[in-house]
């Protein structure tokens, strides 16, 4: 929503003028969703007894906000776990698969303070970031472990920035 206060200088394609006359008329306002993400193209004509005058202009809706974690699976702090657990996280809008950082499992070590690698993959190798299968519908990305996890430990799991980015592209800020 853009507010014009008086005073303000206002462009048209013949040139500058300032407002010094506020219309309590109709406003133009809206709140867009992701549904209106792109370029609008917009006419105002004002009209009146002497003729009328239009006004064309682009409205451009952006996507400035990352995406967020709606589902891990297995959920934070499970117990039982699979020694060879498929990990899922789903987002709240499509992503695509991003190509740098590491995607880090950890564990805490005997002493309770250390965290000790048991497994990593470096995106920017195909072959480590082939094992991340993105689904469908673009939701969520998969992980099949295929080495058995330690058991009785708890696992931490480090996504790394850019891990995916959305359609917009917004990076995925990680953690871990």
């Amino acid at each position: 929503e853009v507010a014009i206060v008086y005073g303000d200088v206002l462009n048209d394609s013949e040139g500058a003028f300032e407002l010094y006359r506020l219309s309590t008329g109709a406003t133009l306002y809206g709140l867009p969703t992701r549904a209106d993400i792109g370029e609008h193209s917009v006419t105002l004509r004002a009209s009146n007894d002497a003729g009328s005058k239009d006004q064309d202009f682009i409205i451009n809706v952006v996507d400035n906000t990352a995406h967020k974690v709606t589902v891990f699976a297995p959920a934070n702090e499970a117990v039982s776990v699979a020694l060879q657990p498929t990990l899922i996280i789903t987002f709240d809008e499509e992503v695509v698969l991003g190509n740098e950082g590491v995607f880090k499992l950890s564990k805490v070590g005997a002493d309770g303070c250390t965290i000790e690698s048991i497994l990593e993959f470096d995106l920017s190798i195909p072959i480590e970031k082939s094992a991340f299968i993105l689904s469908e519908d673009k939701l969520s990305v998969s992980l099949e472990v295929d080495e058995n996890l330690p058991v009785n430990t708890q696992v931490l799991v480090g996504i790394p920035t850019g891990f995916v980015s959305d359609m917009y592209p917004n990076a995925f800020v990680g953690f871990g």
